[in-house]
């Protein structure tokens, strides 16, 4: 009903707010206010206190008007949240919820096990985690894979519901279709043994939501800040370039894994396909009023850009320890949220930088064409901005996915770029497209489609790595190859069978970093508390354990004896004589993160490659700095030595390999050719032979010498961490998807 088509007088207004006693609304004046931003101002103007909106917002409930209206529904959503008592769940259809008994786990199945509480088809229940807005999430025991997972069940409350289980059905496609390492993995969807009861099997999250950590810390540093900032960016690109927008993204739903250190975007529950149109509107406006856009508050149509705000808003929380809108009430929330501006971050914490408060004030923004353009340049910019820290963990940021809107926004900011860059507009007119410069300033920027020749195909994928893969090592002769996985183990794999020897379990956290020396008789690994652990490989047994100065990154054995140079994510760069466990040379230099160490095929040189932008050359011998590289405009994180020991060869975070004279260290040429982050080098044990790898899942090849590309191999499906050649040429890469690929390049002079 839209009778009214004008702004109704104020008397009208009082009428409506003093009649609410009346059987039935003046629905005309109602319809109006659900469609009218003005008078739902006018409306609580004239509210002299909460309780006469929370009246009147009752009182309509009981005959809510057919209104594709917002704003009703909002309002009792937000008094639900801020009184227990009224409290339920809100269902936009005539069909009535019924109550709850007992403890609400009836639907489940007896267990053959009387340790569990029940079970789910294959799935004994260990324990209900938490219950939610659509159902309730229970850790579980899956007996065909012998694994941990999460189920989410919905609520058998609302299984009857048409409109509810289409809501569940909808969170099922926009969470399965998203696959990132920083998004909660969905494996399926199932079903009860009667077909009526749906629910998902999830990937378990061992650790805490980032709501948690704040109720405990407060504040949180600026490292924190930015890698929770850099992994929930990085998720909800990856959710968008899927044509998912989250709708309610906030600190409960980043869950922060205690055993990768990462963070995890879950509760897709709120999200809606921005293509399926098919569905009908209701009008209720889903989401956590705290974080909840201007947009969303109104009850407006909307895209990606309302969860930048979102973003925007956990940002704020985590630099001050407090929301960025607050107030007696969740209305009073929302009102502020619509219509005043957020102090500034700064203002409460002094301690972070500029740079930071502007990108969340910018987040902020009430317009949607004042924020950023998407979620994946916010996640590469506080990638940038922490690789001068330390390397950026391999997230995926796809390709910006628009809809409409935002491609005219992008269109816009292109062209306010390009006027900026010539003509030398006043910074706060650009404020916008100078941060996007800045994001994009001084990168590799190949062509949009870089034009390769794909060579052959690998010779072998060895599978079975529980796990990302971070390191791999050949021993002398070739035969076996030593994978590094980032739960801990290690895995000694036959080259010629293409099967795993051994597994050895070397520790309990993430084992960034592994190197065998040159006799082939033992193994050195390095890991996140400090320790490298000193593996006999005749006996499979760690021999000897000491401390470095700090969390491991990178580590490698010298070409000749048991000495292995290890390096930390503090900038401590150190000689380690592997036999004794005593420190025999430091070599300082380095401001941050040191990402990769290499030594010269004749020992008399070793590189450092760091998270401030620069790789450093160094005399072993005496530990002093031989030079310095610079060029590079982010974090660098690979470094290689040529066979002959001429050339040296780096990469990094600017999506560049560089190449450098060993002796002089002056530049001899830039290698265009990745789309994304180079992760690592390596040169061919004969001649000057290249391959590098990285976040676009390629293997690139070069000709170092005449700065030449070769035939690319393609095959991973995933960032691609780490390779090494064997001294007999033999090519091995691996990454983020748990596979070894085996490759035969032809040797170049």
């Amino acid at each position: 009903m839209k009778a009214q088509t004008t702004c109704p007088p104020k008397e009208a207004l009082e009428e409506l707010l003093n009649d609410s006693s009346v059987e039935t609304p003046q629905s005309d004046v109602v319809e109006h206010v659900g469609e009218c931003s003005g008078c739902q101002q006018r409306l609580e103007m004239l509210a002299d206190s909460q309780s006469r909106i929370i009246e009147l917002v009752q009182h309509i409930d009981k005959t809510m008007p057919a209104s594709e209206s917002a704003y009703w529904p909002a309002l009792k959503a937000a008094q639900q949240l801020e009184d227990p008592a009224l409290q339920q769940t809100f269902v936009p259809t005539s069909t009535p919820t019924p109550p709850a008994t007992g403890d609400g786990l009836e639907f489940l199945e007896p267990s053959d096990d009387p340790a569990f509480l029940g079970r789910l088809g294959h799935f004994d229940i260990t324990r209900l985690i938490g219950r939610g807005g659509m159902g309730l999430v229970f850790e579980a025991h899956d007996k065909y894979l012998h694994r941990t997972v999460a189920l989410k069940v919905l609520d058998p409350q609302l299984a009857n519901d048409e409109v509810s289980r289409q809501r569940f059905c909808r969170e099922a496609r926009s969470a399965a279709a998203i696959s990132h390492d920083h998004v909660v993995s969905v494996y399926q969807v199932e079903k009860m043994a009667d077909g009526k009861l749906p629910f998902l099997v999830m990937q378990l999250i061992q650790g805490e939501t980032l709501e948690k950590k704040l109720a405990r810390d407060g504040k949180l540093p600026l490292l924190e800040i930015l890698r929770i900032g850099l992994q929930t960016s990085a998720g909800l690109a990856a959710a968008h370039a899927q044509g998912v927008i989250h709708r309610d993204l906030k600190p409960s739903n980043i869950l922060l894994d205690s055993t990768t250190g990462r963070a995890k975007l879950t509760d897709f529950g709120l999200a809606r396909c921005i293509e399926d149109l098919s569905i009908t509107r209701t009008g209720f406006v889903a989401g956590t009023p705290l974080y909840m856009s201007p947009e969303q508050a109104l009850g407006e149509p909307l895209d990606e850009r309302s969860d930048l705000f979102s973003l925007g808003a956990v940002l704020y929380e985590m630099a001050t320890g407090r929301p960025p809108f607050r107030g007696a009430t969740p209305l009073a929330v929302l009102k502020q949220i619509t219509d005043r501006p957020a102090s500034s971050a700064r203002s409460l914490n002094p301690d972070i930088p500029a740079w930071l408060n502007d990108m969340i004030q910018q987040l902020l923004a009430k317009r949607p064409d004042q924020r950023p353009i998407s979620a994946a340049v916010v996640a590469e910019e506080l990638a940038k901005r922490l690789s001068a820290f330390e390397p950026v963990s391999p997230v995926q940021i796809p390709a910006v996915h628009t809809t409409g809107a935002c491609e005219t926004v992008m269109r816009q900011h292109r062209r306010s770029r390009w006027l900026a860059m010539t003509a030398g507009m006043a910074m706060g007119a650009v404020v916008m497209m100078g941060l996007v410069w800045a994001f994009q300033k001084g990168r590799t920027v190949p062509p949009a489609e870089p034009s390769r020749e794909v060579g052959p195909s690998a010779l072998a994928t060895l599978s079975g790595n529980s796990g990302p893969i971070w390191s791999v090592a050949f021993t002398p002769d070739g035969k076996d190859l030593m994978t590094a996985v980032e739960n801990g183990t290690v895995k000694v794999w036959d080259v010629d069978k293409r099967e795993p020897d051994s597994t050895l379990t070397v520790h309990e956290g993430a084992t960034w970093a592994a190197s065998v020396s040159s006799d082939g008789q033992l193994l050195a690994t390095g890991h996140d508390d400090g320790s490298v652990h000193i593996v006999d490989l005749n006996s499979d047994q760690i021999v000897r354990t000491f401390k470095a100065e700090g969390p491991v990154r990178t580590l490698k054995f010298a070409p000749a004896g048991h000495v292995v140079a290890v390096g930390t994510r503090t900038g401590h760069l150190d000689l380690w004589n592997a036999d004794s466990g005593e420190k025999t040379k430091s070599f300082l230099g380095h401001k941050g993160i040191i990402t990769h160490v290499a030594f010269s095929h004749d020992g008399a040189t070793l590189g450092s490659a760091g998270g401030d932008s620069t790789a450093r050359i160094w005399n072993v011998q005496t530990g002093r700095e031989r030079t310095e590289l610079q060029g590079h405009t982010g974090g660098v994180y690979g470094i290689a030595f040529s066979a002959d020991n001429s050339l040296v060869a780096t990469g990094g975070w600017d999506r560049a390999v560089r190449i450098w004279d060993s002796a002089s260290g002056k530049p001899m040429g830039t290698l265009e050719g990745h789309t994304s982050d180079v992760w690592a080098v390596a040169f061919a044990p004969k001649g000057h032979l290249l391959a590098s790898v990285g976040e676009d899942r390629d293997v690139r090849l070069w000709d170092a010498r005449h700065l030449k590309s070769l035939p690319t191999l393609v095959g991973h499906t995933g960032t691609i961490y780490t390779l090494t050649f064997s001294n007999d040429g033999l090519l091995a890469t691996a990454g983020r998807e748990g596979q070894v690929k085996l490759w035969k390049p032809d040797l170049i002079d």
